[in-house]
């Protein structure tokens, strides 16, 4: 298995984005051909309240079609983001070498802020709001956001494509910056 997005834990100068009946995400391109197993990330209650909250990842097509959602999470009482959280989808979805995906979190409405990590040094996120309840829309009107998330997806290898281990998108920003 092989991880693609933002897989570094979050800094201390992060910014917080409250996910309730929101969806926060980032793109990410694959390198190969593969499957997706689940999206992880930094997902958290405030204040200790946020133990009413669950929360599901999706993934979409960059042009908001839905590909598939993941299982439910939570109830969430973490009040720091001290490791990602997994969201398993029960049905993998098929990625293609080279394409771009969004990978995406959303939650519930509940007592307290549900919150997932995000820096605003960077940009490059994206989100939208909807209704938690009825599901992730399908298609989705996905807004560039100045945040990016700390997200990363999970897949197995399908074996073709450019076979290249994935990248961390900040290190890469970083080589072409150097």
């Amino acid at each position: 298995m092989a991880d693609i997005g933002n897989t570094t834990p979050p800094g201390a100068n992060d910014e917080p984005f409250g996910i309730e009946n929101n969806a926060a995400g980032i793109v990410i391109t694959m390198p190969e051909d593969g499957s997706l197993t689940s999206i992880s990330a930094w997902v958290y209650g405030s204040s200790g309240v946020g133990d009413a909250h669950t929360a599901r990842a999706a993934i979409y097509a960059t042009d908001g079609t839905l590909l598939g959602t993941s299982d439910e999470a939570g109830p969430f009482t973490l009040t720091s983001p001290d490791s990602a959280i997994e969201f398993p989808f029960s049905a993998p979805v098929a990625l293609n070498n080279g394409v771009s995906y969004i990978i995406m979190v959303g939650g519930s409405p509940g007592g307290g802020s549900l919150i997932v990590a995000g820096t605003n040094l960077i940009g490059g996120g994206k989100k939208f709001s909807f209704t938690y309840t009825s599901g992730f829309p399908n298609p989705a009107t996905i807004r560039d956001e100045s945040t990016d998330y700390w997200l990363y997806a999970t897949y197995t290898s399908n074996g073709g494509g450019a076979n290249i281990p994935a990248a961390h998108r900040h290190y890469m920003r970083q080589k072409r910056a150097s």
